[in-house]
This record gives structure tokens, C-alpha cells and sequence, in this order.
């Protein structure tokens, strides 16, 4: 029996007379188009992508990360300058993240729990997962999301460094083909160190409803694991080449020394063990994907 149809056998039989009547207050089913499961998808991904830099949202929202992306291109600003219009080279692109890890490591620990953890704090979990959407289908939207704002976020100072030394360097075709051919690694390297940041900092976000607790755990892992990697391989001088695979940036470098046969910013580079660098970089974001699926797998729907 619907909802109308025992209101009004209650009025009915309550005693509300012969003249009781239900009025039509408006409300009417949708009956457009179901976009389905993959606009939903789209949709949470898009959403995702505007509440990590506060699009659409009060302007202390932006303060953040459009403060933090000002302090990350800096550098790359006043590099291109220098550039443009000395002899002097730029920042080589695939070094630029590794020497600005530490905004680009803010900007993570302040924005992964703006994804995460107002949802797991005011329960709006259950409505996501209502139909079509499905838990996997939201961490890889939230994903998504993460890892294309620390794209843009780092993509930007390498497009300005990569202007800057177009006007300042290129002389031929020749010249503009090496320089975007760095260029490109550069991205690339950019593109592995945000999938792999957006995952490592999801999954540390989602493990509490707390946004600051969430932003003093990825800060902390971070700063725990780089100390630790830093003292190792100031002892041993470089050569225990496997420390660099517990933090981040040093994983970062040395696998593209190892991949993508650039000069590593911290010597000597990985030596034999490159392989185990590219191992790690697909380990460390799919160990990170796997804990968020299983946290949400478990998460109240």
C-alpha cells in the first residue's frame, strides 16, 4: 500500500467526514534521461577535482591550495627568468618536484581530507552508494581527482620553465625537439609522483573522520619516512641504495634515474637496485588502492 493510499483510508476511518480529500502539494517523479553509473562516476570525479582547489566553494576555501600552487611555481617563475635572459639553464624539469617536495607535500595533506573525511564524518556515504554507484567506483573517482589537481599543480612551473627556455635556448628544430623531449619526461615523472602521492595520502585520510588528524598523519608519515631515508644514506654515504624506496621523492628520483635515464638529484642514484624502484612504483599506489577499497568495502553504507 502506498504512502497516499493509507493517508487516505487513515482520513478515511478517522473520522475526517464524507469532504476529506488528499491535495496534490506537487511533487512528481523525475522523468528525464538516467545518465547511469558512468556519469556518476564523472560527476563525483569533477566534483572531487573542484572541492581540492574550492571552486564553487566560500573563498577560504581557495586560500590553500591557490596559496600553496603560488609557493610551487615560484621558483619556476624567477628560474625562466633568469633564464629568458641569461645564458643560464632552468630547474631541470625532473628535479623541480623533488626540490619543492615539501608545498607539494602540504598541498597533499591539506586537500586528501577535504575529499575523504567530511564524508566519513557527516555520513553522506550512504547516499553515494545508493544506486548506480559502487565503493570502488567512488575511490577511483576520488583518486582521480587528487592525482589530476597534483598534476595540474606540478604541471604548470614545468610549462613555464618549458616557455621560458623556448623563447631563451631554442635555436632550431633540432633545439626545440631536445627541449621538449625533456620536457615530456618531466611530465611524465610528474604524472607517477602525483598518482602515487594521491593514492599514499587517500589512504592515510581515510583511516579517520578528523580532517586534522588526517593532515597531522600525512605530514607525519612523510616527514618520519624522509628523515629516516636522509639519515640512512648520510651514513652509508649513498650507497644503500634500497633506503630510497621507503619516501616518496627519493622513489621518485631514483626510478627515474633508473626509467628514464635522467641525472638524480641525489647521488650516486640506484645503481643495481633500479629495478626494484620500478617495481615499487606500481606496488606502493596499487598497495594504496587495494587499502582504500578494502576501507570503504568496509565503511557504513
Amino acid at each position: 500500500m502506498s504512502v497516499a493510499e493509507s493517508r487516505a483510508e487513515g482520513l478515511a476511518g478517522g473520522g475526517a467526514g464524507p469532504g476529506a480529500r488528499i491535495h496534490d502539494i506537487g511533487y512528481r517523479h523525475y522523468e528525464g534521461p538516467r545518465l547511469g553509473r558512468g556519469r556518476a562516476v564523472v560527476a563525483l570525479y569533477l566534483q572531487g577535482l573542484r572541492a581540492v582547489f574550492g571552486l564553487g566553494r566560500p573563498a577560504r576555501y581557495k586560500v590553500v591550495p591557490f596559496l600553496l600552487l603560488g609557493i610551487i611555481c615560484a621558483p619556476a617563475v624567477i628560474s625562466a627568468a633568469v633564464a629568458a635572459l641569461t645564458p643560464l639553464q632552468p630547474i631541470a624539469y625532473a628535479s623541480y618536484a623533488y626540490y619543492l617536495q615539501l608545498p607539494v607535500m602540504l598541498f597533499v595533506a591539506a586537500q586528501a581530507p577535504q575529499l575523504v573525511t567530511g564524508d566519513l564524518r557527516f555520513r553522506v556515504l550512504p547516499l553515494y552508494f545508493s544506486r548506480p554507484l559502487e565503493r570502488s567506483d567512488y575511490v577511483w573517482a576520488r583518486v582521480g581527482s587528487l592525482a589530476t589537481a597534483l598534476l595540474v599543480v606540478l604541471g604548470i612551473p614545468l610549462a613555464i620553465i618549458f616557455l621560458a627556455a623556448l623563447l631563451g635556448h631554442v635555436h632550431s628544430w633540432n633545439d626545440a625537439w631536445s627541449e621538449t623531449r625533456r620536457f615530456l619526461v618531466g611530465v611524465g615523472g610528474a604524472a607517477v609522483l602525483a598518482l602515487v602521492l594521491a593514492a599514499l595520502g587517500l589512504a592515510i585520510a581515510s583511516l579517520t573522520r578528523v580532517r586534522a588528524f588526517a593532515i597531522a598523519a600525512v605530514i607525519g608519515v612523510y616527514l618520519v619516512s624522509s628523515t629516516v631515508v636522509a639519515t640512512v644514506l648520510g651514513v652509508t654515504h649513498g650507497t644503500a641504495a634500497v633506503a630510497g624506496l621507503f619516501t616518496p621523492f627519493q622513489l621518485l628520483d631514483w626510478f627515474q634515474a633508473w626509467a628514464l635515464r635522467v641525472t638524480p638529484v641525489a647521488r650516486p642514484g640506484p645503481g643495481e637496485a633500479g629495478p626494484l624502484y620500478g617495481v615499487a612504483v606500481v606496488l606502493l599506489p596499487a598497495g594504496c588502492l587495494a587499502a582504500l577499497l578494502l576501507r570503504y568495502r568496509r565503511a557504513e553504507a
